[in-house]
């Protein structure tokens, strides 16, 4: 099972830029995902030959070529004024843009993934670098107007690349359906409607609930479950721990940091 991360940028860190600040919750939003490295040339070998700009994909075959790295950290992304682009993610890096996200700088929410559905949000990417940033488009997120589009975009902004991502892959298919607009959303909308779609997969999951919300960090609870023998006279039950659950403190994001030209609004 794969598994994709939703990143939305705070106006901290890179993205510490007073436009960003104006554009509310989150200034920006982007994709990342791991991947076998020989599999991913192979997804952009076969992706040349109908990419918008086959010249970035060659580019990326050279640059991948001969690689020790057996796995690749991939981050498709579009920032004001700039183009679809990919950068790969290094947990070694002391710069904030160029670490796999993390706090302060980002909020993520996962996506698992399917292998079929992995390689659709990857070539999917792929085919669209290159593509410009949609300014005017952008700058109506702004207010409650927006511009009327037939068919596929040739131009995006961030949160409206990550949404036709999702929906290319067929992920969140029937939610993505009511969507009103996915063409006018600004990252905030896109991390409030993935969050619910989150939560409603998290409860999904949910079979026994135990009947309290919290538990108290500071010991181990119990439950009782009945427990039925041939040998006595009725049920009796036992005494279950649950283990105490731990969190780790956040990162704080410091180091050199290179600065985000400017996010999404």
């Amino acid at each position: 099972m794969y598994r994709m991360n939703v990143n939305f940028a705070n106006p901290v860190g890179p993205y510490d830029i007073l436009w960003n600040k104006c554009a509310g919750k989150y200034c920006h939003v982007e994709i990342s995902l791991k991947m076998d490295t020989s599999l991913f040339r192979v997804l952009v070998d076969t992706s040349m030959e109908t990419a918008y700009d086959p010249a970035m994909l060659q580019d990326i075959l050279s640059r991948t070529k001969g690689t020790p790295l057996k796995t690749l950290h991939l981050c498709f992304y579009i920032m004001w004024g700039g183009v679809v682009s990919l950068r790969f993610l290094d947990d070694l890096s002391n710069d904030a843009l160029m670490r796999p996200p993390e706090p302060p700088v980002y909020d993520t929410i996962p996506i698992p993934l399917t292998e079929e559905e992995t390689h659709r949000v990857v070539k999917y990417n792929l085919q669209h670098l290159g593509r410009s940033y949609d300014i005017p488009r952008a700058l109506f997120l702004l207010t409650a107007f927006t511009l009327r589009l037939n068919g596929e975009p040739d131009k995006f902004f961030c949160s409206q690349l990550v949404m036709y991502t999702l929906r290319d892959a067929g992920l969140h298919a029937d939610a993505i359906k009511q969507v009103e607009n996915i063409n006018h959303m600004t990252p905030t909308d896109v991390f409030d409607w993935l969050s619910v779609q989150h939560a409603t997969e998290e409860s999904e999951k949910v079979e026994v609930p135990l009947g309290k919300s919290e538990l108290d960090a500071s010991a181990s609870k119990t439950v009782e479950v009945p427990v039925e023998t041939s040998d006595l006279d009725a049920s009796k039950t036992v005494e279950v721990p649950l283990e105490k659950s731990t969190e780790s403190p956040d990162k704080n994001g410091n180091g050199k940091q290179t600065k985000a030209a400017c996010a999404c609004v």
